[in-house]
């Protein structure tokens, strides 16, 4: 594992970027890397992996095009799962949808003179239903909705439509919700299409059910997550971040949340609060989480997967009765931790890559880089090994049945699930503020301090499935 910051210029002025997303592509590597910027642009590159004679490979980019349209700072940029369409969005309030142009397109209203374009994106659609600044959007696995979480406290949904022949794209809203009562700083589409899942400034977690009647969408309001046992989950909004982006895993197994904090002797006047990372089940989301990720050295900001699946390593014991395991990043205001969902324990940890704070990540498609975007204006990767992860899985997904999700308990729910073995949970009982380590491919080597607890000891120690932990 090697992790290096890339010295190019990505933005006007070295302005902050606020995101980064890789373009899916039925390749093993993406084609294009995106970045969005506080210089109100879109730059998009291409990524080389450059073989060294000694040592790891390096990373270089190549620049190939600005996308100019937006008026204020682009605080987000994500691809549809098809590749075809690019979203962003930002302070202008304002949602564009792009697509690569046949050929080279000129700018006559910038100001900039460009010669280096490889490549030009046009604008396909503009959407804007608020004047409030966009912090995060969503694509829907189909590509046929967006949703966007706003600084004025809503999500909305819109609906797009493609014309088969004239490719025209068009789009309404179709669905604007306001039950956050601060900013909504992080939203996610539930990758099987039955969950929208949001984070806000307000402490909270909300879940919505997704409903398509008469190929109209409808949410309702699953569940909302902001205290355990009595105590606050999440950080206020006095946190230092624009985001709090949190993902679903690529099987929609788990979605694991940032900005988690929690009291380690649960004395609200006494007590030592720890920054945390709380994991849900996808059977768990009307009841409770399922573990929590403690003592990260500073508040987490942003989730990601690693879009492969590997085969479960045999010398170590899974706590899951998944049939793979799942890679995923918790990015912190000043680091990055790297997990497997087999044993949830830690697999490296990078630090002091950044003058300032993260503000977002994603892995390339062949899961073995890490691109992270700072507010210095800078973007920084991580490299892995080839097969540092094990054998990529090949066999058939973990598919949960769908939800009920009319259902106002999930103790009701019927539904298989995966399976967790807590007599092999790894639990601390003292967490210490974490420390920087070399970034190491052993499972067993952990940053101090970074654990995960279980939220509920069962009474027998066996094989237990989420939906029967009960208080």
């Amino acid at each position: 594992m090697n992790a290096s910051t890339i010295t190019v210029h990505w933005h006007n002025d070295s302005q902050p970027i606020y995101a980064v997303d890789f373009q899916p592509s039925p390749d093993s590597v993406s084609p294009r890397l995106v970045t969005g910027g506080g210089d109100n642009n879109i730059r998009v590159w291409k990524v080389h992996s450059d073989q060294n004679a000694e040592g790891p490979p390096s990373t270089s980019i190549e620049y190939l095009s600005t996308m100019r349209k937006h008026t204020q700072a682009v605080n987000v940029v994500r691809f549809d799962s098809s590749g075809q369409f690019l979203a962003s969005a930002g302070d202008d309030g304002t949602l564009i949808i792009w697509r690569l142009a046949r050929g080279i397109i000129k700018d006559f209203e910038s100001e900039e003179d460009d010669d280096d374009i490889k490549e030009s994106w046009e604008v396909v659609l503009q959407l804007r239903s608020s004047t409030s600044e966009i912090n995060d959007i969503g694509w829907s696995p189909n590509s046929r909705y967006i949703v966007t979480g706003s600084m004025d406290n809503t999500i909305r949904i819109y609906q797009l439509e493609l014309d088969s022949q004239t490719q025209k794209l068009t789009g309404k809203l179709v669905e604007s919700l306001k039950n956050h009562t601060h900013y909504v700083q992080g939203v996610y589409w539930d990758p099987l299409n039955q969950f929208i899942a949001t984070q806000s400034a307000d402490r909270s977690v909300i879940i919505y059910s997704i409903k398509e009647e008469n190929s109209e969408l409808k949410l309702k309001l699953h569940h909302r997550f902001i205290k355990h046992e009595n105590q606050f989950m999440y950080q206020s909004e006095t946190l230092q971040s624009f985001f709090r982006r949190l993902a679903f895993s690529p099987d929609g197994t788990f979605l694991i949340t940032p900005a988690g904090m929690w009291n380690q002797t649960r004395n609200t006047s006494k007590g030592t609060i720890v920054n945390a990372s709380f994991v849900y089940a996808r059977s768990s989301l009307s009841t409770t989480p399922i573990l929590k990720i403690a003592g990260l050295n500073k508040p987490a900001v942003a989730i990601a997967f690693n879009p492969k699946k590997y085969i479960l390593n045999s010398s170590e014991q899974a706590i899951t009765t998944l049939p793979y395991k799942m890679i995923f990043a918790i990015a912190t205001q000043d680091s990055v931790l790297v997990y497997g969902t087999d044993n949830f324990k830690p697999l490296g940890f990078v630090g002091n890559l950044h003058y300032s704070s993260i503000t977002d990540l994603k892995w390339d498609l062949d899961g073995r880089r890490i691109i992270i975007s700072s507010t210095d204006g800078f973007c920084s990767v991580i490299l892995f090994d080839e097969g540092v992860f094990g054998t990529e899985y090949e066999g058939s997904l973990h598919n949960p049945q769908p939800i009920d999700t009319d259902t106002p308990s999930i103790a009701e729910d019927k539904t298989p699930e995966i399976g967790l073995s807590f007599d092999k949970m790894h639990v601390h009982d003292e967490t210490k503020e974490a420390e920087n380590i070399e970034p190491s491919q052993d499972s067993k080597t952990q940053p101090k301090g970074a654990t995960i607890d279980q939220f509920y000891k069962p009474k027998e120690k066996k094989r237990i499935t989420p939906t029967l932990l009960s208080q």
